[in-house]
């Protein structure tokens, strides 16, 4: 999916460049599969006891160049009520610290881990 956008923002928009993540969820094998051209990486909440993990990211933005060797598809596993956070390159260019936005994140995310006893979000 990535390689087509990538080919439409060379085409119709070119010396535009465009982050992008892309993914799905498969809940019968319990996993996630995304793949990231320069964006941020997902983080993930998998409890409300552990802190959230920032998960593997790379490629190159979308409109760079022709190809997309770079972009892999990951893959990683998912439980019930995991919380995954996506976010803006907005958010670090606010704090102007990416580290920082991505420490602050992975801290405040498992707050929104569903409480399975009550079955509510926090």
């Amino acid at each position: 999916m990535l390689r087509e956008v990538n080919e439409i923002v060379l085409r119709q928009h070119p010396n535009t460049t465009v982050t992008s993540i892309v993914g799905t969820i498969n809940q019968n094998k319990q996993i996630l599969q995304y793949a990231c051209a320069g964006h941020q990486p997902p983080i993930l909440a998998r409890s409300r006891e552990e802190e959230a993990q920032a998960e593997p990211f790379g490629g190159i933005p979308l409109g760079v160049r022709g190809d997309l060797h770079e972009v892999q598809t990951i893959t990683v596993p998912s439980v019930q009520d995991m919380v995954i956070a996506l976010y803006t390159d907005g958010v670090t260019e606010a704090l102007r610290d990416s580290t920082a936005t991505e420490r602050i994140i992975c801290k405040l995310l498992p707050r929104y881990v569903k409480d399975i006893t009550t079955g509510h979000l926090a």
